[in-house]
């Protein structure tokens, strides 16, 4: 574990630090090999490259993925269609943190990093 992503949960508010928190041991535990960083003053989580992280707006803690714009989102739960690439999961509440859906962005986020590593640039 990090203990600058310790700290940086820690400053966060009580709520947003319970769901970043979560947040954190979920893709920790979802992803064998998985390693993190604290980078541009967030939570990194790289696996073959940097594949996702967690941030805060005033409203939420968000989980980010990197390669966001390749996945396959059938419920509509991810966030940031206005940008180019990354797209996100938002939590208000540690209530809302869905485990089998973030696990299945987990899935195809691993997946998309295991084809750019092996030279493959878009399944798409």
């Amino acid at each position: 574990m990090d203990q600058q992503i310790d700290i940086h949960i820690e400053s966060l508010a009580p709520d947003k630090a319970a769901i970043a928190q979560k947040l954190r041991a979920i893709v920790l535990s979802a992803v064998p090999g998985i390693r993190e960083a604290y980078k541009y003053k967030c939570p990194f989580f790289y696996f073959h490259g940097p594949m996702c992280y967690i941030g805060t707006k005033k409203h939420c803690v968000y989980l980010g993925f990197i390669d966001g714009h390749l996945m396959t989102d059938e419920t509509h739960a991810l966030e940031g269609l206005e940008l180019k690439q990354v797209r996100h999961l938002e939590f208000s509440s540690i209530r809302n943190v869905d485990i089998t859906l973030i696990a299945d962005f987990l899935n195809q986020a691993v997946f998309l990093k295991e084809l750019k590593a092996k030279g493959i640039k878009s399944v798409i």
